[in-house]
């Protein structure tokens, strides 16, 4: 799992184990509008930030 996006107190990870993100993450440019589209698109729930912090 990639975390990295942080919306509403809640982590976003892409799961690289599946074949269809990491193709998507592969054909991606490293730009930050292409990496915001990643998560939006293929983003899981992770964790809130609130349980990092207790």
């Amino acid at each position: 799992m990639a975390v990295g996006v942080e919306k509403d107190d809640t982590l976003y990870g892409l799961n690289l184990k599946d074949a269809a993100v990491r193709r998507a993450v592969y054909e991606s440019p490293a730009d930050t509008d292409s990496v915001k589209k990643l998560y939006a698109h293929h983003g899981t729930k992770y964790t809130h930030t609130s349980a990092l912090s207790s």
